[in-house]
């Protein structure tokens, strides 16, 4: 089967890192990466490149001819991430929300060493929603190995790859 993993979190919490670890072990896989995008609109103010930077990302993922997609982009949860899986579901992708959290303090102390400043945002708390139609990982990355979540996706991964052969 068809899947979409989306990785989400903010600032320095790993996603990038994350995903390249997933990327080097799902071979042939697309990498949406939100930060991409958002580059490409310097002078639109914040919600006009939000705005514009989830669209760029929806349309990446529909128009993506390989099984397996990974995105990474910040929002955790709301309008971008239902309209995520709903473009999924159309698709028949199996879809996988990661979402990674890591302390305030943690966050700081690695976008200061990263770019010199610590603004990383408000801290995100998710909190899983019990009506959520896909399968949501809450891992955080202070406390929880890159390696390990990474091998835990690209099992999840794999395993809809196996369903692919045998249906």
């Amino acid at each position: 089967m068809k899947t979409c993993t989306y990785i989400s979190g903010p600032s320095c919490v790993g996603k990038s890192t994350m995903a390249l670890a997933v990327s080097r072990s799902v071979s042939g896989i697309a990498h949406v990466r939100g930060d991409d995008y958002w580059r490409t609109y310097p002078g639109l103010s914040f919600e006009e490149r939000v705005s514009k930077t989830n669209r760029d990302i929806v349309a990446a993922l529909r128009n993506s001819d390989s099984s397996d997609v990974l995105c990474e982009w910040v929002p955790c949860r709301g309008p971008f991430v239902a309209q995520l899986h709903d473009v999924c579901v159309s698709l028949e992708r199996q879809f996988l929300h990661v979402v990674l959290t890591a302390p305030l303090s943690v966050l700081r102390n690695r976008k200061r060493e990263r770019d010199a400043d610590e603004g990383v945002g408000a801290e995100v708390v998710p909190v899983r929603d019990q009506q959520n139609a896909y399968r949501c990982l809450v891992c955080d990355t202070e406390k929880e190995e890159i390696t390990r979540i990474a091998d835990e996706i690209s099992k999840w991964i794999l395993s809809n790859q196996e369903l692919k052969v045998t249906v």
